[in-house]
């Protein structure tokens, strides 16, 4: 029997992307910024994966420095079309409205209601929000047996690649799965008098109907029927779990992480890749979740109220955003807060059931959350406020370097 509360994935071999980060110096101070690309980037914790696409790609293969989880190597093609095949993907499910800034995530919707309920906040004709799409395809060139993830904020992308990836599916049940290309267009767009220019991955072939027919054994005029039935498309990507199976607070993937799926404000925005296709110009974020700090347990109660994927995001964030040493102790201790909620929420830090035998206070017994266990644990305190300064530091660096390697567990 099937299991109905394990989500089933895709192992993520590694990420395309459109940009990288560059950097300029303003007024003084070294500040990074999204660079688009004309040829795909692609990254992986494997260095042997990109080596292999290096010599099909072209590209040198280097460490991805400031990468945002565990080690990770990078390569800019020489391409811009890849070779894919698309497997059954509901691409539609994991789309949202989000904002996002250095805080955090801020809110996300379906473009209608917000995940807590209340109606979108965005004005709908000038939103704040990026529509957020995760593409998942093979590289049947490259090794091993996976998906790699394109992530991308862009509106031309959020209409069209669910339909096509739709069309896919049910070419794929009307014969075999299609080879088909993934490629980077240049658009242009008019804006407030202005030409802005953008660019938007999209899927395609570069053969014929005919000659896909042929290749793929199918019947002539196959693909011009279901071409005909839309619907038959949408029908062919219906869900592949049964409806009633719900994901576990653990599910790592597929999750957007903060180098490309992000929107922080420009001022303070950690590198992000260019891979968002709007030319709208970049709105200013409101203030949102913890954007104040908030009582330890507002923190507690915003960051639990997320779903599990979001967590993740927000720790992703959170661990490119950590506060620099002179900040004052409330901005440490509402940043560590945060980081041990969110991963408590995903299901990467789980409560200590045993914690109130093993660890006590005066007699009293600990709580299980792993923030308090990990206090008593290793400063012997009960609570965040109990720590000096030195040590307040020093557990927010262990903290880092445990979410660091436990979100690189998932990503290898």
């Amino acid at each position: 029997m099937p299991l109905l509360d394990v989500q089933r994935r895709y192992r993520l071999l590694g990420r395309i992307r459109l940009g990288q980060k560059g950097t300029k110096v303003v007024d003084g101070e070294t500040v990074t910024f999204p660079v688009k690309l004309d040829t795909f980037r692609l990254t992986s914790p494997k260095e042997d994966y990109l080596e292999a696409a290096a010599s099909l790609y072209g590209g040198t293969v280097q460490p991805w420095e400031d990468a945002p989880t565990g080690d990770q190597y990078q390569l800019v093609t020489d391409t811009n079309q890849l070779d894919v095949l698309v497997p059954p993907q509901r691409i539609t499910d994991t789309q949202s409205y989000a904002l996002w800034n250095a805080g955090g995530l801020q809110r996300r919707c379906d473009g209608h209601t917000q995940t807590d309920g209340t109606a979108c906040a965005c004005d709908a004709t000038d939103r704040e929000c990026k529509p957020v799409t995760h593409l998942q395809v093979m590289l049947p060139r490259l090794p091993d047996l996976g998906v790699w993830r394109l992530t991308t904020t862009g509106f031309n992308a959020a209409a069209e690649l669910p339909m096509t990836v739709d069309l896919l599916s049910a070419l794929t049940d009307a014969g075999r799965p299609l080879p088909a290309v993934l490629m980077i267009e240049h658009r242009t767009a008019k804006v407030g008098g202005q030409t802005r220019r953008y660019v938007v991955p999209t899927l395609g072939f570069t053969e014929s109907i005919s000659e896909i027919e042929v290749a793929a054994g199918l019947d002539s005029g196959t693909l011009e029927r279901i071409l005909a039935t839309p619907e038959r498309a949408t029908a062919a990507a219906r869900p592949v779990l049964p409806p009633e199976r719900a994901a576990l607070p653990a599910e790592p993937a597929p999750i957007p992480t903060p180098d490309d799926s992000v929107e922080p404000p420009a001022s303070d925005r950690p590198a992000v890749d260019g891979s968002t296709d709007d030319p709208a110009a970049e709105p200013a974020p409101p203030d949102g979740l913890g954007a104040d700090g908030g009582s330890a347990a507002e923190i507690r109660n915003a960051v639990m109220a997320l779903a599990p994927s979001e967590a993740i995001d927000l720790a992703r964030l959170l661990l490119t955003e950590r506060p620099a040493t002179p900040e004052a102790m409330p901005v440490h201790q509402v940043w560590v807060r945060r980081l041990f909620y969110a991963m408590e929420r995903c299901g990467l830090w789980r409560p200590v059931e045993d914690a109130a035998a093993v660890f006590r206070n005066d007699g009293d017994p600990m709580p299980t959350d792993p923030l308090h266990v990990a206090l008593w644990k290793h400063h012997q305190a009960a609570h965040l406020a109990d720590l000096r300064r030195d040590d307040l530091l020093t557990f927010c660096t262990q903290a880092a370097d445990a979410a660091l390697a436990k979100l690189g567990e998932g990503e290898s």
